[in-house]
This record gives structure tokens, C-alpha cells and sequence, in this order.
């Protein structure tokens, strides 16, 4: 008896583009940044206005520190789209890292909080900026003392978020926490969080939230959060 032969499924062009597209998140996931880039870069040969590739342009610029390029791909979403959340954060955080920036990044900041106030990577990252801010040489007590009441509101805005359930399972919000606790002088309790969180993640199922470029970020705020302790 003839066993029939199985036909290939003839994918459609918006098809053959998702699917690089997925192949190219996974590189990113896996922190596979310059196979990554290098993929988004053929794609954007053929699809030049292609969100998701620029966004995972301007992400892999972000974690090779490579601010310029990094605001380079996020305003080209920005212009396609400047609702895109991804690309406002990008570019938020982007300017929280350049001098002379930082009241636009506040700003950017706070237009993608103002939509989704619940986020705690956002306020993670405008708390640093209130931080580096208070941090700058030459400025009054009164404005140094104001960016640092801002980042504690930050801070304990996160806490109330997450919550202190020792039993938590999100590896990013047991995360969020310990960042928390960090810049709260809590440092016994921001070295337990980051080891869980690190512990949590390795342990997940599911992938599509296995950032390996957030397992890094985590164990270099695990290392700060034990030099730290050690000053103590």
C-alpha cells in the first residue's frame, strides 16, 4: 500500500515574516544579541518598517550599552508608531543615561506610566533616573532632596505592587522587589530576593518570558546588592 506523501505548507509572505520574527526574539531571549541584530538587519532589507525588527534593534543596542544606535532604532519606531510602548521606554531610557537628557527621559517617563502605572520596570527605571539625578554635583539640597523623595515614591510604589509574599513565583516581580530594597538600604532582603528571583527563573517553564539579558542585569544587581552588605 502507497503511503501518501505529506505536502510542505506553502507559507504566506506576512507568514514567512512572522516566523523570522520569532526565530529573531529567541535570539534576543537567549541574549544572542549580535545574530540577532545581524538577523534584524536582513529582515529590515526587506521589510524596512517593520516594528518588531527595529524594536529588537534598538533592545539588542540597549544591552550591548550602545546608546546611540539605541535611540537611533527607537525613534524610527517612534515615528511609525509613537504610542509604541517598547520604543518609549527605549528612548526614556535611553536619555536617563545621557547628561543633560534626564528631564526628557522624566518626561517620557511618566507618558508611559500615566498608561500602564502598574508597570514596575518603569518605575524601576525612573527611580534610577531620580537617583542619578540626585547624585549630580552642584545642585541646591532642596532640588537633590526633591529627586530623592521622588525615587522613594518610585520605590515604595513597587514595593506596594509586589508585595512581600515570601511564596511569590514571578522571578521579575520577586526582582523588581529586591531593586526596591536595594535603593531602600535594605540589603539582606535585596541579596535574598536576587538570589530567588535567579533560582525562580532558571526553574520556569515558560519560555517566553526567559530574558536571559534580565538574568544578567539580575546577577550584576545581586553582585552591588552584596558589596553592599559587605560595607555594613
Amino acid at each position: 500500500m502507497a503511503v501518501a506523501k505529506k505536502t510542505k505548507k506553502t507559507l504566506t509572505e506576512a507568514e514567512e515574516i512572522q516566523l523570522k520574527f520569532e526565530k529573531t526574539s529567541n535570539l534576543y531571549l537567549n541574549s544572542k544579541l549580535k545574530p540577532c541584530m545581524d538577523a534584524c538587519t536582513i529582515a529590515l532589507e526587506t521589510s524596512p518598517e517593520h516594528i518588531g525588527f527595529l524594536n529588537l534593534l534598538a533592545l539588542a543596542h540597549w544591552r550591548k550599552a550602545d546608546v546611540k544606535s539605541q535611540v537611533k532604532f527607537a525613534k524610527k519606531v517612534n515615528e511609525l508608531d509613537p504610542e509604541n510602548s517598547i520604543a518609549n521606554m527605549l528612548l526614556a531610557v535611553a536619555y536617563s543615561n545621557t547628561n543633560g537628557k534626564e528631564q526628557e527621559a522624566l518626561k517620557l517617563f511618566a507618558a508611559c506610566i500615566d498608561k500602564d502605572p502598574e508597570n514596575c520596570e518603569l518605575l524601576r527605571y525612573r527611580a534610577l533616573t531620580y537617583v542619578r539625578l540626585e547624585e549630580l554635583q552642584g545642585l541646591p539640597p532642596k532640588v537633590k532632596e526633591k529627586y530623592m523623595m521622588k525615587a522613594d515614591e518610585d520605590l515604595h510604589k513597587i514595593m506596594e505592587l509586589v508585595g512581600d509574599d515570601e511564596e511569590e513565583k514571578d522571578f521579575l516581580k520577586v526582582y523588581n522587589r529586591s531593586f526596591a530594597q536595594l535603593y531602600l538600604l535594605k540589603y539582606m532582603n535585596a541579596k535574598n530576593d536576587a538570589e530567588k528571583a535567579i533560582e525562580l527563573f532558571e526553574s520556569s517553564n515558560d519560555a517566553s518570558k526567559k530574558d536571559r539579558n534580565v538574568l544578567k542585569e539580575i546577577k550584576t544587581h545581586l553582585k552591588k546588592s552584596v558589596a553592599e552588605m559587605k560595607k555594613q
